[in-house]
């Protein structure tokens, strides 16, 4: 999955096809900011200004991955925040999460490792910046067990409490229904295993959150 090329022409070209989405569709879509390991030539804005003009263009929202800026900003040299702080705050909706793998002079988006502090501090900037939105923590390889997973989830409501500016404590058998985990079909065993353990988590009659697997 390659990032396009950062130009007018591009956003003009990508803002036709979400409004044709769009109208098809019904209702208003969001559009994921990816990351890079290279830049084209030819690219005559950041991404961040791409990523705005598009949204603004085709008036659709932003699910804003956190993980993908640090890894984009560290492969490009420039400052995570800068792009965060570019972002207009009433498009994004929603947040992603998730580890990567540093090889030195590039890091690629892997979806296979724990979230490093970086990326939890980019999200505690984003939850100041744009408030409400849900967070989703994607895992596709090296699933760990349930036990390693369920403490990035009460990492991500803690900070989401202190951004917020609210105290936070753990109430055992409560799930939050704004944070859930993404899995690919890989490592199926494992990720049965924490499936089935998921599920005997003692939730509330009615409650909105059930565990939910995203397949790819």
């Amino acid at each position: 999955m390659l990032a396009p090329v950062h130009a007018e022409e591009a956003v003009r070209h990508v803002v036709e096809r979400v409004v044709q989405v769009r109208d098809y569709l019904g209702r208003q879509i969001l559009l994921e900011n990816v990351s890079s390991d290279l830049g084209y030539a030819h690219s005559s804005m950041p991404e961040w200004e791409f990523l705005s003009a598009i949204a603004t263009g085709a008036d659709c929202l932003i699910l804003l991955d956190l993980n993908n800026i640090f890894v984009s900003a560290r492969n490009h040299d420039f400052d995570p925040m800068t792009y965060l702080n570019a972002i207009p705050a009433d498009r994004v909706a929603q947040f992603h999460l998730a580890g990567h793998r540093d090889h030195g002079d590039y890091i690629v988006d892997t979806h296979d490792a724990a979230i490093i502090d970086p990326v939890w501090a980019l999200y505690r900037a984003a939850v100041r910046r744009f408030g409400h939105a849900a967070a989703m923590i994607e895992r596709d390889d090296e699933i760990p067990p349930l036990a390693d997973l369920l403490a990035e989830l009460e990492v991500a409501r803690r900070y989401y409490a202190e951004a917020r500016g609210r105290s936070y404590a753990l109430r055992p058998g409560k799930q939050h229904r704004s944070t859930v985990v993404e899995y690919s079909r890989k490592n199926s065993a494992n990720k049965s295993a924490v499936a089935r353990q998921l599920m005997d988590i003692p939730m509330k009659k009615n409650a909105a959150f059930k565990p939910r697997f995203f397949h790819r």
